[in-house]
């Protein structure tokens, strides 16, 4: 097994992405409290309202229509695109609905709603953003690699790569584009 080195300059977009996702949340909230006085609660909402929805229940419907239905990007991409497509709408959607109609129904002004949409959007950067980081320090290091086991020919080289990132970091499939 060949042994191989992340370059510099992928080492610094790893570094500036974590920065970005992690330090424009934080700055949005700390604006967003200092100066338009918004409940620190709406931030906390909509960053659970993330996480359930969005990371939790849409994940296990993937799993679900994954695994018992058969769909993947592979064999029908244009019903699994929609499909993705869809299922991120109505779960992202029906989460908002639900929290801004029962759980913020006393603060619903502009500095709440800013900041639940900083909390939503703020964990969602934090969690996709630094994944696809280190999924493309990942891909980075091993650009240069053979693989022994790979079936693909020379001129296939992308797709079996991209094929060997989606098996060995075990995401679902809608992680990976």
């Amino acid at each position: 097994m060949e042994l191989n080195t992340i370059s510099g300059l992928a080492i610094a977009g790893v570094i500036c992405s974590v920065v970005l996702s992690m330090g424009v949340p934080i700055a949005l909230f700390i604006a967003g409290r200092v100066k338009l006085k918004a409940r620190i609660s709406s931030f906390f909402i909509g960053a659970g309202t993330y996480l359930l929805f969005a990371m939790l229940l849409k994940q296990l419907l993937h799993v679900l229509v994954i695994q018992f239905c058969g769909l993947n990007a592979q064999s029908r991409p244009w019903l699994y695109y929609v499909y993705a497509a869809l299922a991120a709408a109505v779960f992202e959607e029906t989460g908002r609905l639900i929290a801004m109609k029962f759980w913020m129904k006393k603060w619903l002004d502009f500095p709440n709603a800013l900041m639940y949409g900083i909390g939503h959007g703020g964990v969602e950067a934090i969690l996709l953003g630094d994944q696809q980081s280190c999924v493309h320090a990942d891909d980075q290091q091993r650009s240069h690699v053979e693989y022994a086991d790979c079936p693909c020919q020379r001129g296939h080289y992308q797709s079996c790569r991209n094929q060997r990132i989606r098996t060995e970091c075990k995401l679902l499939p809608t992680e990976i584009f």
